[in-house]
C-alpha cells in the first residue's frame, strides 16, 4: 500500500539549550506552509532542530553517536506528528526518547498512536525523506541537472563535470570547483538539494544556515521562489533577516531566551507589517511575551575586547606602613590598556582601579584593597549596613591580617 507521509511537528525536551520546544508546519490559524524559516540569536538553539533529526537518523542507521552530545539528565523526550494518507487521512506521533545508556545513545520507549501503522514505516521515512542539506553535492543530483539553474542565477556563470572533476566556466575560463569562492561552491551545493525538494511531495529538506556565503538578494529570491513552488516542505535557520521580508510571518519560527517555550511565532502582526523592522523593534522595545534577544551592550563587549588583550598580577601579601594583609589564596588578576592608561577591575573586591604605568596600577591595587580593609573590616560591626557586612565577610574570608 502506497503512503503520502509529511511532517507536521517536532516537539523536543531537553536537547542541549532547548528544555521544550515545538515547531509546526501549521499555524495557530490552521494554515499550512510548506517552508519554516527558523531566526534567532546566535546559540539560541536554531540548529538543534536539524541536530536532533540527523542524530535520529545515526541512531537508525547503526552509526556510533558521541556520547558527550549534550542530552540533558541523559534522556530526550521527542516527538514527530506525520500527516499520512492512505485510503483515510490520519495525523500519527511517533514519540521515543534518546537515552545514554553504556556510553551508547539508543531510541526507548518508542510509541505511536495508531497502532496501524508499523514503526518501520515511520522509521524509513525518517532515513529516506527528512533530507538534511550537507556540505558536499548530493549524489542524486547530476551536474548537468545544476547547471541551467546556476547559470539562471549567475549568468556568466556554468559548471561542468569534466575528467570526473567539478570545474566552473567563464569567458572560456575553467576553474576546478575547489578553486572557487565558498559562496559558489556553498550556492551549487543547496541547489543540488533544493531541486529534490522543489520536485519531489515526499521530501522534507532542513538547511542549517541556508544565508551562509549567499548574497543576501539572492537569497531572498531562492526564498520566495521556494515558497511560492516547491512541491516538497523546507527547513531552513538564517541569521539573515532578508527572509522575514519574503515569507509570510506565519512561515517564520522565532527562537527565544525561554528554554522551556523555545520557539514562537509572531503575534499581534497586521497584514502590512514589515517582519524585519518589526522584529528588531521587538529586540530593541520587547512586546512578546516570550523575551526574544538576550541583551548585549556595545561598551560590555569592547570591554570584553580590551581585556582579551591583558596582563596579570598575582597578589599573596598586600601592605602599607600601617598594616600587613595576606590572601589566603593567591589573588590573580588582569588588567588591560587603553587611552594611554592602565585598568584593573575586582567587582567581587570593589575594587577598580587606573593607573598611568603598571606599578602605579599595581600599587593602586593595593591601596584599594587596604582602605577597603580599614573601612569594612577595622571598624565595629554594629556601624555596618547589611551589604557591607555581607562585604565584610567575604574579605574576612579572602584576607586575613598578618
Amino acid at each position: 500500500m502506497e503512503y503520502i507521509i509529511r511532517l507536521e511537528k517536532i516537539e523536543i525536551n531537553h536537547i542541549k539549550n532547548v528544555g521544550h520546544g515545538i515547531i509546526s508546519f501549521i499555524h495557530d490559524d490552521f494554515s499550512y506552509h510548506n517552508v519554516l524559516c527558523i531566526c534567532g540569536q546566535n546559540g539560541s538553539g536554531k540548529s538543534v532542530i536539524i541536530e536532533v533529526t540527523k542524530l535520529i537518523q545515526d541512531i537508525l542507521s547503526g552509526k556510533q553517536v558521541p556520547h558527550n552530545y549534550f542530552i540533558s539528565n541523559d534522556k530526550a523526550e521527542l516527538a514527530y506528528t506525520f500527516y499520512i494518507q492512505n485510503n483515510i487521512k490520519q495525523l500519527i506521533t511517533y514519540r521515543f526518547n534518546i537515552e545514554l545508556i553504556n556510553n551508547i545513545y539508543q531510541i526507548t520507549n518508542e510509541k505511536i498512536n495508531n497502532q496501524d501503522i508499523q514503526l518501520s514505516l515511520i522509521h524509513q521515512y525518517i532515513q529516506t525523506k527528512l533530507i538534511i542539506a550537507d556540505k558536499d553535492i548530493n549524489s542524486n543530483i547530476s551536474i548537468e541537472q545544476i547547471d541551467p539553474i546556476i547559470h539562471a542565477m549567475i549568468p556568466s556563470l556554468h559548471i561542468r563535470l569534466i575528467n570526473q572533476e567539478i570545474v566552473t566556466i567563464r569567458d572560456n575560463q575553467y576553474i576546478p570547483l575547489k578553486y572557487e569562492s565558498e559562496g559558489i561552491k556553498r550556492l551549487i551545493t543547496m541547489i543540488s538539494y533544493l531541486i529534490i525538494a522543489y520536485n519531489d511531495a515526499a521530501v522534507c529538506l532542513m538547511i542549517d544556515d541556508l544565508d551562509l556565503y549567499i548574497n543576501e538578494y539572492l537569497l531572498g529570491e531562492l526564498v520566495e521562489i521556494m515558497d511560492e513552488s516547491a512541491k516538497g516542505q523546507i527547513l531552513f535557520t538564517t541569521n539573515n533577516f532578508r527572509p522575514l521580508e519574503k515569507l509570510s510571518y506565519q512561515s517564520i519560527i522565532f527562537t527565544t531566551t525561554n528554554s522551556m517555550n523555545k520557539y514562537i511565532r509572531l503575534t499581534n502582526v497586521k497584514p502590512c507589517t514589515n517582519i524585519r523592522d518589526y522584529y528588531y523593534g521587538l529586540i530593541m522595545l520587547g512586546g512578546e511575551e516570550e523575551m526574544l534577544y538576550d541583551e548585549t551592550k556595545n561598551y560590555k563587549i569592547k570591554r570584553a575586547f580590551r581585556k582579551a588583550n591583558n596582563g596579570k598580577f598575582t597578589f599573596t601579601n598586600i601592605s602599607n606602613s600601617n598594616i600587613h594583609l595576606q590572601f589566603k589564596d593567591n589573588l590573580e588578576v588582569t588588567y588591560y590598556y587603553e587611552n594611554n592608561r592602565y585598568y584593573c577591575d575586582i567587582p567581587e573586591l570593589e575594587v577598580y582601579a587606573i593607573g598611568d604605568n603598571k606599578q602605579a596600577l599595581y600599587n593602586e591595587v593595593i591601596e584599594s584593597i587596604i582602605v577597603s580593609w580599614n573601612a569594612i573590616v577595622e571598624c565595629d560591626i554594629d556601624e555596618l549596613n547589611p551589604k557591607a557586612r555581607q562585604f565584610r565577610k567575604l574579605l574576612k574570608e579572602r584576607i586575613k591580617k598578618i
